[in-house]
């Protein structure tokens, strides 16, 4: 199938091309277009320097994903992004390092607990000194806290891909182990109510027997209570 190929300054312009139909595909290094909308680009471009080229995509190219498909999508467009985070990341802590390795090589100079001699020809390089470290600590400080924040930013991205439905799986999941697992006797973590015992198992809740009577909860909401020493 032929689509146009924009590359250039399309970024600006990247939701106005997203609302025609327009994908951006990091394979062509370039936003898509459906070729149909050809005649509605020059008013979206307008002076910005965008080469416009006809290129070829597989027929379902426009299709929405859905499924495991648009799992793939996000779980290698979240890889992306985390080789990026995870390289700031890795520049900014390196930057600390340096930082304080430049603090501490001033510190050297000045004997351990030795005060500043008011008076003395000292005094001032003294002072400097110490400017100059506490400026050195708080840039090393700031590029430190920034560079593992970054790093859980990229631990996130690198996360299983989620999608719709995925929520409701794991409750449905979560539900199954429960009703499996649990018996009338037995005290649960039942959501906001507390630990209570089972009173009744249903098909997909559970009665539990509270401080004002029988409370029923669904088997979604409902924990296991951890065994002591685990």
């Amino acid at each position: 199938m032929i689509a146009l190929s924009l590359s250039g300054d399309t970024y600006p312009i990247r939701r106005e091309l997203h609302s025609i139909g327009g994908i951006w595909s990091h394979e062509h290094k370039a936003h898509i277009v459906p070729v149909d909308k050809r005649e509605m680009l020059p008013a979206i471009i307008g002076s910005r320097v965008v080469t416009i080229t006809d290129t070829t995509v597989p027929d379902n190219f426009f299709a929405p994903l859905t499924g495991e498909a648009l799992r793939e999508y996000r779980q290698a467009r979240n890889a992306r992004k985390a080789e990026k985070v995870r390289a700031r990341s890795e520049r900014k802590l390196n930057l600390a390092t340096e930082l304080f390795d430049k603090e501490h090589k001033i510190a050297e100079f000045i004997p351990m607990g030795q005060p500043i001699l008011v008076g003395h020809h000292s005094q001032r390089r003294h002072e400097r000194d110490i400017e100059r470290m506490r400026r050195l600590s708080d840039k090393a400080c700031e590029a430190l806290h920034d560079g593992e924040r970054l790093k859980r930013y990229a631990d996130r991205l690198e996360a299983p891909a989620r999608i719709a439905g995925d929520a409701q799986e794991m409750h449905e999941r979560h539900a199954e182990m429960i009703k499996k697992t649990v018996k009338v006797g037995d005290i649960v973590q039942a959501c906001v109510y507390g630990n209570l015992p089972v009173t009744k198992i249903n098909r997909k809740t559970l009665q539990v027997e509270g401080k004002f009577g029988k409370i029923t909860v669904d088997l979604s909401l409902v924990n296991l209570i951890p065994c002591e020493g685990v």
